[in-house]
């Protein structure tokens, strides 16, 4: 069966080229201080002290721990109990309902990006220069949008991009966006993302988003 779907993934990776394409992997598989990169060499941002990129949000984000009204930690379930996350994670927008935060990585950038993602929502957005993914990209039951407790809303998502980038800018336009240990890496080219997306489906799933150029 696996060698099925995987003969259907790469052959409709073939038909359809890989300019600007984006492989997404999620994992479910969370423990307190969410799920570790499980690329070698990835360099992961936790948001505890001394561990926190480049931020650029004019006021709207704050590194912050625990539940509010305004933001809630993202959660994990472990023997069927919701818990949540007890380090520290960034909230964007950290104040008023919606707002920015460009995370500026040092040179020469990654082609992949990992974050536990919070309560999932559709108003939610990565923005990369040459792509925009949201969370009706990576939401897998629509049931399940802004949970602070689903397994379905609250994942470590993996990105995987042919295009270096140096930045994202994290963005919501509701409270909130939560995340945690954000993570940055360079893989292989898009073929072999493809196949490294499809082997990573053993700890969650996955869904293939492709821009095809004329």
């Amino acid at each position: 069966m696996k060698k099925i779907l995987l003969g259907v993934f790469l052959f409709l990776f073939g038909i359809c080229g890989v300019a600007n394409a984006v492989v997404i992997t999620y994992s479910t598989d969370l423990g307190n201080g969410g799920y570790t990169s499980p690329i070698v060499g990835a360099k992961v941002y936790t948001f505890d002290s001394g561990d926190v990129p480049t931020i650029d949000s004019g006021g709207n984000s704050a590194i912050v721990n625990g539940t509010t009204n305004s933001y809630a930690a993202p959660a994990y379930v472990s023997g069927g109990t919701t818990y949540r996350d007890e380090t520290h994670y960034l909230v964007v927008p950290g104040s008023g309902s919606t707002g920015e935060a460009t995370v500026t990585f040092a040179a020469p950038g990654g082609n992949y990006l990992e974050l536990w993602w919070g309560s999932i929502d559709s108003y939610n957005s990565l923005v990369f220069s040459f792509k925009t993914i949201d969370g009706i990209d990576v939401i897998l039951d629509s049931d399940f949008w802004g949970s602070q407790s689903a397994p379905q809303s609250n994942r470590y998502v993996n990105i995987f991009t042919d295009q270096l980038f140096t930045s994202v800018t994290i963005k919501s336009t509701q409270v909130a966006f939560e995340l945690d240990n954000l993570a940055i890496a360079t893989v292989p080219e898009p073929s072999t993302i493809l196949l490294l997306g499809f082997g990573l489906v053993g700890v969650g799933c996955f869904k293939l988003r492709k821009k095809i150029t004329g």
